[in-house]
C-alpha cells in the first residue's frame, strides 16, 4: 500500500501578533485572536523557492534515496499568483538543484490549503501506477501581501510562511495511506462572499462530517478505534466544534504548539504529523484520521503508523 515517509517542514521565524504589519493592535482586536488560541505567526525573509528547496533537500537527504528512483515531483501552493512562479523557471530550477533532472514535475493548485491534499492524492496514484517514488513539496509565501487574509469578507485570518515535503511511496512507507474520500461544494462561494458566516460554518461542519464518515466506513473503522485526529491549525473554537460535531473526543485532536501558530497553507497536517512523531506521541499501528479542508473542498484519508 502506498504511503508517506521522511516528512520535513520549514517555517519562518515565530513573531508575535503585535509585529504584524497593518495589524490593529488594540486590546479588543488582539483579544479576538487570543480567545481562539492564536498567539503568533511565522514570517520568513526567504522566498517561496528557497523555502521549497530547503525542505525538499532535507527530505531527500533523510530518505537516502538514489535520485534516479524519484520519478516525479508534485508541487502544491495556494499562492499561485507568486511572481517566482511566473517570472522564473521554478520547476526546472528546482529539479536541477535537487538532482532530479529526469523526473516529471507537476504543479497543483486546487484551493487554498486543499492544494497540498490534492497533490498528495495525485502523487499517491502516480507512485502506485508507476511503481516509483514521488517527492511531494508544498510551499506558501504570504508576506507578498501580508499575513492578514480575508477569505470571508469582514473576517480576518492569519497565515504563516512555510514549506513541507515528504516521499510518497509504496516501498515500506513510514505511514500507509488509504484512498482519499473527497467532497466538493463550489456553491459555498456564495456564502463566503455573501458574508453568510453562519451558513458557511454549517456547510463546513456538515460536509466535513460527511467526509469523515466516508473515511471511517471505507476503512471499516469505528470512531473508538481512532488514536489521533490531525488537521489544519484552525482556531481553538472551530476544533472544539469539530470534536462535538464528529463525536470524537477533543483530546484526540492534536495541538502540540502552544501558543498556537497561525495557519500555514503549505501543510499544517504534515507539520503537526511530524511534531507528533518527534514528540513520541504516535505508536506503531496507530490510526490517524487526517482531514484537509478548504472553503468549498473537503478531503480526508486514514494514515497508519508502520
Amino acid at each position: 500500500m502506498v504511503g508517506i515517509s521522511h516528512v520535513h517542514y520549514v517555517l519562518g521565524d515565530y513573531k508575535p501578533l503585535t509585529e504584524i504589519p497593518e495589524m490593529d493592535t488594540s486590546k479588543e482586536n488582539l483579544a479576538k485572536f487570543r480567545i481562539n488560541g492564536v498567539r503568533q505567526y511565522c514570517g520568513s525573509d526567504k522566498t517561496m523557492y528557497q523555502l521549497a528547496l530547503e525542505t525538499a533537500t532535507a527530505t531527500l537527504e533523510k530518505s537516502g534515496l538514489d535520485r534516479s528512483s524519484v520519478g516525479a515531483v508534485f508541487f502544491a501552493t495556494g499562492n499561485h499568483h507568486c511572481k517566482e512562479l511566473h517570472e522564473e523557471d521554478f520547476a526546472g530550477r528546482l529539479l536541477d538543484e535537487l538532482g532530479l533532472g529526469s523526473a516529471f514535475f507537476y504543479g497543483v493548485f486546487m484551493q487554498y490549503c486543499a492544494s497540498v491534499a490534492a497533490a498528495l492524492q495525485l502523487a499517491g496514484q502516480f507512485a502506485e501506477a508507476n511503481g516509483t517514488n514521488v517527492l511531494l513539496v508544498s510551499a506558501d509565501k504570504i508576506l507578498d501581501y501580508g499575513p492578514i487574509v480575508r477569505i470571508i469578507p469582514g473576517v480576518i485570518g492569519l497565515h504563516s510562511d512555510g514549506a513541507v515535503s515528504c516521499i510518497v511511496t509504496g516501498r515500506n512507507p513510514q505511514f500507509t495511506m488509504t484512498p482519499f474520500q473527497t467532497l466538493q461544494d463550489s456553491s459555498s462561494w456564495r456564502l463566503m462572499y455573501g458574508q453568510e458566516k453562519k451558513g458557511l460554518q454549517d456547510s463546513f461542519l456538515t460536509n466535513s462530517r460527511l467526509v469523515i464518515s466516508r473515511v471511517l466506513e471505507a476503512n471499516n473503522l469505528p470512531k473508538e478505534s481512532i488514536h489521533h485526529v490531525v488537521t489544519n491549525n484552525f482556531n481553538f473554537t472551530i476544533s472544539k466544534n469539530l470534536s462535538v460535531y464528529w463525536e470524537i473526543p477533543y483530546e484526540k485532536f492534536f495541538s502540540l504548539n502552544i501558543p498556537r501558530t497561525a495557519h500555514c497553507p503549505a501543510g499544517d497536517v504534515f507539520i503537526n504529523l511530524l511534531d507528533m512523531k518527534t514528540a513520541g506521541i504516535i505508536s506503531r499501528g496507530d490510526s490517524i484520521l487526517t482531514f484537509f479542508p478548504a472553503p468549498h473542498s473537503w478531503m480526508g484519508t486514514l494514515l497508519t503508523k508502520n
